[in-house]
C-alpha cells in the first residue's frame, strides 16, 4: 500500500455554486508492472465575493457661510467613494434639488444624461467611463441659482452601483442644505450739528 498526499492551493477569484474540483491518478502501475484501475475523487466548495461599498458625501461647497442671497450661486460637491473590495461596473447617480428656490444651472466633470425641473441623473456614468476600483472616486460639481427666500432649501444626492459580480450597492442618500436670504440693502446719512457752528464750538456728527 502506498500513501501519498498532494497539496493544491487556488485563489478565488469569485462567487461559485458549487466549485468542484477533481482529482483523478491514472496510468497507475503496481510493483509487478501490472496496470491499476484509476481512481478518482472530489470535493466541492461554495465560494462567495464579498459585499460591495460605497461611499456618497454631498456637501455644499460656496457660499461657504451656507447662506445665500437671492440671485447668488449655489455649489456642491458629490463625492462617490468605492470603499469596498470590489470594482464596480455600474453606477446611477440621482440628484433631487427644491425647484421652487433654486434652478440648476451647469455641472462641472460630467454632464447630466437627463435633466428636469427638480432632478439631475446620470444614468450612463459607468460605464462608458472605466469601472471604480476599491479606493477610486469620482466627484461632481454641480450650480445652481438661488431664486426665491427659503430657510433651508434641500438639495439631496443618492447613489446605486452594481460591482464586478452582480451584486447592487446602495449607500445611504446625503443632503445638504443652503439658507436663502434676501440681498441685504445698506444706506447711510451723516448728520452734523450743530448747523451753523460758530468758530470756537464743538460740531458733532
Amino acid at each position: 500500500t502506498l500513501s501519498t498526499a498532494v497539496v493544491v492551493t487556488f485563489h478565488v477569484e469569485g462567487p461559485c455554486t458549487p466549485a468542484v474540483n477533481v482529482a483523478d491518478v491514472e496510468d497507475a502501475v503496481d510493483i509487478n508492472g501490472d496496470p491499476v484501475p484509476p481512481v478518482e475523487d472530489s470535493a466541492d466548495v461554495t465560494t462567495a465575493a464579498e459585499l460591495p461599498e460605497l461611499t456618497l458625501v454631498k456637501t455644499l461647497f460656496a457660499p461657504a457661510t451656507g447662506i445665500a442671497a437671492v440671485g447668488e450661486t449655489v455649489t456642491y460637491t458629490v463625492r462617490i467613494t468605492n470603499t469596498g473590495p470590489n470594482a464596480i461596473t455600474r453606477l446611477v447617480i440621482t440628484d433631487t434639488y427644491n425647484a421652487a428656490c433654486m434652478t440648476y444651472i451647469g455641472s462641472a466633470g460630467f454632464a447630466p444624461t437627463q435633466t428636469s425641473a427638480g432632478q439631475l441623473l446620470w444614468d450612463t456614468l459607468i460605464p462608458p467611463q472605466p469601472p471604480l476600483f476599491s479606493g477610486q472616486g469620482i466627484t461632481l460639481t454641480l450650480a445652481f441659482s438661488a431664486d426665491v427666500v427659503n430657510p433651508a432649501c434641500m438639495n439631496t444626492a443618492t447613489v446605486s452601483g452594481v460591482d464586478q459580480f452582480g451584486q447592487p450597492v446602495n449607500p445611504p442618500p446625503s443632503q445638504a442644505p443652503v439658507q436663502i436670504a434676501d440681498d441685504a440693502d445698506l444706506a447711510v446719512a451723516k448728520y452734523d450739528n450743530p448747523d451753523p457752528v460758530v468758530a470756537g464750538r464743538t460740531l458733532t456728527y
